[in-house]
């Protein structure tokens, strides 16, 4: 009986905490943490989440910066998986996502939901998120873990079948490889192309990607181009290729 009250008064401290991290209490976080009773990468809630976790998620800067500095491990994973890189991405909140990185944090771990943190910035249309990554290194062609399989989507193709076009932008002009067949044999931007002609989507390719996408096809040279290009719906394929002289392409 004794060691069910104390595990239960455990898990209620640590709910407790959870919610001075979330509300950005530095001072309770930090008296908690003094008392002994609780360790910096305590996990609790429903996701198993730490801390640092839910700093990211709520954006509170000093609480973050705070349990880094007192050995919180940034790349300590929830019951999905999840880092808090995964939650400061998804949550927009840039500061957090450069100090992470800063810091050292894993760019291309993957959780059970979406995938890679990159996934994350495709996935919740986070372009900005989206330029720290690829800056840093990310890599621009993860699969989803979470559809197994060789075909699994890449960030770029998160990003277009969700109409995310800012996100699909960066990723492009970052070197993305061009688009090709999703999982379900869909051209990624099918759906996106589709969201724009019914005038859901008003956005359109940037001439940045545009450029990035000729770079690209270039590369491939001109079997793998034409075959890579047959994947776009026609609608996307003529914008894309709109003035495009002869080959070979301009830079």
């Amino acid at each position: 009986m004794m060691l069910l009250l104390t595990a239960a008064h455990r898990e209620a401290e640590a709910a407790r905490w959870l919610g001075h991290v979330r509300a950005g209490r530095l001072s309770a976080v930090a008296r908690s943490l003094g008392a002994g009773d609780l360790g910096v990468d305590t996990r609790a809630g429903p996701n198993g989440n730490t801390g640092l976790h839910e700093a990211c998620a709520a954006g509170c800067f000093e609480v973050a910066a705070f349990l880094i500095g007192r050995g919180a491990k940034l790349d300590a994973a929830n019951d999905w998986g999840s880092t808090p890189l995964h939650m400061a991405v998804g949550s927009g909140h840039l500061a957090l996502v450069r100090l992470l990185i800063e810091r050292g944090a894993c760019l291309d771990r993957a959780d059970s939901r979406l995938g890679s943190p990159l996934h994350y910035a495709s996935a919740h249309n986070q372009p900005e998120a989206a330029i720290l990554l690829a800056s840093a290194g990310a890599d621009l062609e993860a699969r989803c873990r979470c559809r197994c399989g060789p075909a699994a989507d890449t960030p770029l193709a998160v990003a277009c079948s969700r109409g995310h076009c800012r996100v699909a932008e960066v990723l492009l002009a970052f070197g993305a490889a061009p688009p090709r067949p999703m999982s379900t044999g869909q051209a990624p931007l099918a759906a996106w192309t589709a969201a724009t002609a019914a005038g859901q989507r008003p956005e359109q390719l940037t001439a940045l990607a545009r450029r990035a996408v000729w770079r690209r096809l270039r590369q491939l040279g001109p079997t793998a181009a034409r075959q890579t290009a047959n994947w776009l719906p026609c609608r996307l394929r003529d914008f894309l290729c709109l003035g495009l002289p002869a080959w070979p392409w301009p830079e």
